[in-house]
C-alpha cells in the first residue's frame, strides 16, 4: 500500500529519510522494494544521479509542494 501512494506522487520533489541519511530530489521511480530518487550530483553545475533506496530502511517521506 506504502508504495501505491508513491507512485502517485511520480515526478514530484520529494525528501527520502532513512537510519543514516536523508536524500531530497525528484522521485522517479517505485517498486513493491525500492524507491529511485533523481539528485542533482553538484549543486550548481548540472547533472544528475539515480540513487535507489530500499523501501524497508525508509524512516518517512515528505513532498515538497
Amino acid at each position: 500500500m506504502f508504495e501505491n501512494v508513491l507512485r502517485a506522487r511520480l515526478n514530484e520533489s520529494a525528501q527520502i529519510a532513512t537510519a543514516t541519511e536523508t536524500i531530497s530530489g525528484i522521485l522517479i521511480g517505485v517498486t513493491g522494494s525500492t524507491v529511485t530518487v533523481r539528485v542533482a550530483q553538484y549543486p550548481g553545475y548540472g547533472g544528475s544521479e539515480d540513487i535507489t533506496v530500499r523501501m524497508d530502511a525508509i524512516a518517512y517521506v515528505r513532498f515538497f509542494v
